[in-house]
């Protein structure tokens, strides 16, 4: 289960898209931007050609945004294709992901025949990854560690010098280590936050990056995974299927590395920075909540109500047209957990409106 799966509940309802506000994808409320939006428009008429199948210019611009050579980068249809891509080319035995975390990296491991150990995350430490923690369970068998910074659902995420520490702790074990970072662009420090400007000197070490949230597209599907290990990289773009980014996709590379792209990451990272804490301010104001203080665009949530669960306030809130994220699916969180996307003002006070009124 994912949230985003609005064509669920217009199969179910009477309502069409437009008529929910939907909290459960952690996607830009800035939309898609006028520029971005007039080359997508574009670039149909290209849809009469093949994509160039080795997507040479779309590669070329996105070494430029991450500031590494295109050796260390594979494309793919979604940050979920690459990730699927790359966990087969590696092929891991035995792996160690958070609980809880995003559901994809469980299935795709056991796609492989991983043996999956799962490093419990704890709430009254905010659910924070540390190496403390991951320590004791770097048995000598363990070929691969996942981590998700910041983390999905929590929000949490891991400071530079914990990250520094979990890198010496993994290098030294010789396994690899894979970490997502599809929400990092909306962090105002992202940019020094990343794994990838040390790439070049870490053949463990892989990022995953996602263009589908920043750049409110996930229904064009874009995402990469930047790695030291560039043979891997070249066995995994020799074996790929052809094709997989449409025209629509690889149009993206002339609008990556524009002035407008930039101040749009800016103004983004600005709006998400003040309405997640006015949205955490809020929601915690309500005594029967307890709110994670995220660093992302969304926000982990308990409901402290012993008698009810969140699957029946996502059902109330479906009829005020709020779409909430149930957490029960994560592994570590009970039916008491769910997940909000941080909007803009007015979607935010309509969401805690909607909840005070459900909640009581």
């Amino acid at each position: 289960m994912h949230g985003g799966n609005i064509h669920y509940l217009m199969r179910n309802t009477n309502l069409n898209s437009s008529d929910w506000v939907d909290f459960s994808a952690n996607i830009n409320p800035l939309g898609l931007s006028s520029e971005l939006t007039d080359l997508f428009y574009q670039s149909i008429a290209e849809a009469v050609h093949y994509p160039d199948p080795d997507y040479h210019d779309l590669y070329r611009a996105t070494a430029v945004c991450f500031g590494c050579d295109e050796k260390h980068i594979l494309l793919g249809n979604g940050a979920v294709d690459v990730l699927y891509q790359w966990l087969h080319k590696m092929s891991p035995r035995k792996a160690i992901i958070p609980a809880p975390t995003f559901s994809e990296y469980e299935k795709a491991l056991k796609g492989v025949n991983a043996e999956i150990i799962y490093a419990t995350l704890h709430q009254d430490n905010n659910f924070d990854i540390t190496a403390e923690m991951l320590a004791p369970l770097l048995t000598k068998d363990i070929d691969l560690v996942v981590l998700c910074n910041p983390n999905n659902p929590t929000g949490r995420i891991i400071p530079s010098e914990e990250m520094d520490k979990i890198l010496r702790l993994v290098l030294s074990h010789k396994c690899y280590l894979m970490v997502d970072e599809a929400f990092m662009d909306f962090i105002e420090d992202g940019d020094k936050q990343t794994l990838i400007s040390k790439i070049n000197a870490l053949p463990q070490v892989s990022v995953l990056r996602s263009f589908t949230k920043i750049f409110a597209m996930p229904g064009i599907r874009l995402g990469a995974v930047v790695a030291g290990n560039s043979q891997l990289i070249a066995q995994c773009k020799e074996e790929a299927v052809p094709w997989k980014i449409n025209a629509v996709a690889n149009a993206f590379h002339r609008y990556i590395n524009t002035d407008d792209a930039k101040e749009y990451t800016i103004k983004t990272r600005h709006l998400i920075t003040k309405e997640r804490q006015w949205l955490y301010n809020h929601l915690s104001a309500l005594q029967q909540l307890k709110v994670i203080n995220g660093a992302a665009n969304y926000l982990l949530v308990h409901w402290k109500d012993n008698n009810r669960t969140v699957a029946e306030l996502r059902e109330r809130l479906l009829q005020s047209g709020i779409v909430i994220r149930d957490c029960s699916t994560f592994i570590g969180l009970d039916e008491r957990w769910f997940r909000v996307a941080v909007k803009n003002r007015n979607e935010n006070e309509r969401l805690v409106s909607a909840i005070k009124d459900n909640i009581d």
